[in-house]
């Protein structure tokens, strides 16, 4: 769990750092309600320069939705898209590479894009409801879709 959040803090943290105008970054709101849902969608450029490896860039897109209103508060709902996002991706690409994920966390530029760029290459889908959560991996170049779906319950051991 320690691993976590430290991964979850090395994100918030260099997030906000990085951007142009950090007052404004720190005001915006990143979730907002349409049609009954809270919604949280990002776009990201992510540059990969891992020492022994040729250099990567890839576009990411971040989608998470779930009930407004529902059992899921808006700080939970915050909290777990990135947590997810975090662990997934760096816990995916850290794996792929083959070095740990703090190590890897240091090796990986995010610029937030306003709006994607064409198509992003990795959609990562989290979709919340009062039973669960299910967590969708999307690789948009060959179509290849991977879910992991499971109840709070299964989640936090109840």
């Amino acid at each position: 769990m320690r691993a976590l959040y430290a991964l979850v803090a090395a994100y918030v943290v260099a997030a906000p750092l990085a951007a142009q105008d950090w007052r404004q970054s720190l005001s915006e709101d990143l979730v907002s309600v349409s049609d009954g849902k809270m919604v949280s969608e990002e776009f990201n450029l992510v540059k990969i320069a891992v020492p022994g490896y040729e250099p990567v860039q890839l576009q990411l897109k971040v989608h998470a939705e779930a009930p407004e209103g529902g059992l899921i508060s808006r700080d939970n709902f915050v909290a777990l898209t990135a947590q997810m996002m975090i662990v997934v991706f760096f816990g995916v690409y850290a794996q792929a590479y083959q070095v740990n994920a703090l190590d890897f966390i240091q090796a990986v530029d995010f610029t937030e894009l306003a709006a994607p760029i064409g198509t992003p290459d990795i959609e990562l889908n989290l979709f919340m409801t009062d039973e669960g959560m299910q967590f969708e991996w999307v690789n948009t170049a060959d179509g290849q879709r991977s879910r992991w779906t499971s109840t709070w319950a299964e989640m936090y051991g109840n």
